[in-house]
């Protein structure tokens, strides 16, 4: 049924003459005070009047009439009252979703969804379903179940964690309804997301890594300060832990590896998860110096000894050099003044000074 407001008026049909002073419509009473003109009605007669009413009530629900008459000094001297009839609801006009607390991702819930006219009826008829979503990401299932008696308590799962999330549904008629702004938090920690690591990386050189703290469905969790212990395969990895307290649960540090490696890895770990980087390679660096091998301190002048020639990167690494290495001492008498590399880290040297001198170098 809708409901219109129209003009009050009131007829006579049989059993009364004249007319009414007043035909008030006041809080679903309807009072009609005759103006006189008309004859009086004896005690056991019958009148028969109709009343184009007024203002039907909003409420979908069932109602009876109640009438009363009162004589002249307004002394009430009959009633009646009608059967019980219904007014049911509007024609459906949207969906309302009951109010929906701070959630957690990935954590089932339940929603309340009810069809409702337009003044707020359940529409008891409603028995489709409804799609369902979500303002950010997407909220699973996207088809709720079949409406029963206008109502569907349906359980659904957000898995993504953040503020200002709202549910809408909508029907095939594009009937719509929207639950209030709620949040949905992150759960709780389960691993730690690293940054990708190019390959390859230099032996003693410094490169970021970003390390962020994440739950079962890789929502950063805001609140992870740390602390963290940092490692590598080769366990040399330079710090070994955070050095600064994590941001919204995310943490950048400048790492070093000073042993080259292949297919190295960075673990994090809080003590309770440990979690991997990507496999990456580190090379030694460029060529920083040749190291010596110990030279027993006393040697016999034109008798051959022998030293070896490391190549070297910043971080004492040997590494493969090509070309050629010029020697010399301080007494002028070296023999070789050269050796020769081809890709070696390492070169042996049959060495003979043919002048005595002490503080050789």
């Amino acid at each position: 049924m809708v409901f219109r407001r129209t003009a009050t008026a009131a007829f006579n049909d049989s059993g009364l003459t004249g007319g009414y002073s007043v035909i008030a419509d006041t809080n679903h009473a309807v009072t009609l005070t005759r103006d006189g003109t008309g004859a009086a009605l004896a005690p056991g007669e019958t009148a028969v009047f109709s009343v184009a009413i007024v203002t039907n009530s909003t409420l979908a629900d069932s109602f009876r009439i109640f009438v009363a008459t009162l004589n002249a000094a307004g002394v009430q001297i009959d009633t009646a009252r009608s059967a019980y009839f219904v007014i049911g609801p509007a024609a459906l006009h949207h969906f309302k979703i009951d109010s929906v607390a701070t959630q957690t991702a990935g954590d089932s819930f339940n929603i309340n969804i009810s069809a409702r006219d337009i003044y707020e009826n359940l529409v008891k008829s409603f028995k489709q379903r409804v799609t369902l979503s979500l303002n950010a990401d997407s909220i699973k299932p996207a088809l709720s179940d079949t409406f029963l008696l206008g109502q569907r308590t349906q359980r659904v799962v957000i898995a993504k964690a953040g503020a200002g999330r709202i549910i809408t549904v909508r029907d095939s008629l594009n009937h719509v309804g929207s639950s209030n702004v709620f949040t949905v938090n992150p759960g709780a920690l389960h691993h730690f997301a690293i940054s990708t690591i190019s390959t390859p990386q230099i032996a003693g050189a410094g490169f970021a890594v970003t390390i962020t703290a994440q739950d079962s469905l890789n929502n950063t969790i805001p609140t992870f300060a740390g602390p963290v212990t940092i490692s590598d395969l080769t366990g040399t990895v330079t710090p070994t832990s955070n050095t600064g307290a994590f941001t919204l649960g995310v943490r950048t540090e400048t790492l070093r590896i000073m042993q080259p490696a292949t297919n190295n890895r960075i673990t994090v770990s809080d003590g309770g998860r440990t979690s991997q980087s990507n496999p990456f390679n580190v090379n030694a660096g460029a060529l920083d110096r040749f190291e010596f091998s110990l030279i027993p301190l006393s040697q016999t002048a034109g008798n051959a000894f022998m030293f070896s020639v490391t190549a070297r990167d910043a971080s004492g690494n040997a590494i493969p050099y090509t070309g050629t290495v010029t020697l010399t001492d301080n007494t002028g008498t070296l023999s070789p003044t050269s050796v020769v590399f081809s890709g070696q880290t390492s070169q042996t040297v049959n060495a003979v000074i043919t002048k005595a001198q002490a503080g050789v170098v």
